[in-house]
């Protein structure tokens, strides 16, 4: 051949794999960048309470039933026969719970609910007893619950109040879909996203204190959340600079010191109100 036609065609196929491997997600799983599976952060919206899903034991649950008070809730979407993405997701949250010291079932509630309508019961309660053949924090199996439904209707509800885009593949026959953890106070407002697979522990346990709105963590977990800031770009939680801290702690001894000040105007004032009368008699 050729050695010219020869170095065209190793080009083009250079060019084909470096094409195709920005296309692929984890494992090969085609990750399409279009509206169907975009992600749209809601932050301060509320998830679709009502919807209804059946729990890994058959019975028949609806989200609000997972809201608890004094509760944040995890939610991870996925779907349990996933080969590619789901499985990193799901492996990233279980790695991460065991290294924190908050347990489902106890300081929050976990919910992996499966976007597959065809997905059954069985599944679900298998896919919880692999991930409890692991994970074995006491009283964390009564707060981490596997849904799925039948209904693709009252999953696309739930979906789209979370923001959650995916689209069934035709060619591969699979999902294409996103990662993300979705946060919930146990209100059910959405508080956070994490949207990737490789967040580490101290953000997962920061996004979960933070989504129970001064309800879990100590008063000194609770400062150090002040301290930091979420950044949507890399996903995780970063400290406030030294200027920005700074200007934080003028700005509150400000307001101590203008607060002190109206209070000692207001009991001099209460002063002279008792004194003038008797200075009148």
């Amino acid at each position: 051949m050729n050695p010219r036609h020869l170095f065209n065609l190793t080009t083009i196929g250079l060019l084909a794999c470096a094409t195709l491997a920005n296309a692929q997600g984890i494992g090969g799983g085609m990750i399409v960048e279009d509206e169907a599976t975009l992600i749209e952060q809601r932050l301060g919206a509320f998830i679709a309470k009502d919807a209804k899903f059946r729990d890994e034991t058959g019975k028949e649950v609806k989200l609000a039933d997972y809201l608890i008070p004094g509760r944040p809730l995890v939610l991870n979407l996925q779907f349990f026969s996933c080969a590619t993405l789901c499985g990193p997701v799901l492996n990233s949250l279980l790695a991460g719970l065991e290294e924190i010291d908050l347990t489902p079932g106890k300081e929050m509630t976990v919910l992996s609910l499966s976007f597959d309508h065809r997905e059954t019961t069985e599944l679900a309660a298998h896919k919880k007893k692999s991930i409890f053949s692991v994970y074995n924090r006491p009283g964390a199996e009564s707060g981490w619950h596997f849904l799925t439904s039948n209904d693709e209707k009252n999953i696309r509800r739930l979906t789209n109040s979370v923001g959650y885009g995916f689209r069934w593949n035709t060619t591969r026959r699979d999902f294409d879909h996103k990662a993300a953890l979705i946060f919930l106070s146990p209100s059910g407002k959405i508080t956070r996203y994490l949207t990737d697979f490789n967040w580490d522990a101290s953000t997962l346990r920061l996004a979960i204190i933070e989504a129970s709105e001064g309800t879990v963590g100590s008063l000194a977990d609770r400062f150090l959340l002040s301290c930091y800031s979420f950044d949507p770009r890399t996903g995780k939680y970063s400290r406030i600079g030294p200027i920005a801290m700074a200007i934080g702690g003028a700005l509150t001894i400000a307001g101590l010191f203008a607060l002190l000040f109206v209070l000692i105007r207001r009991e001099r004032r209460q002063q002279r109100q008792v004194v003038a009368p008797v200075a009148a008699s």
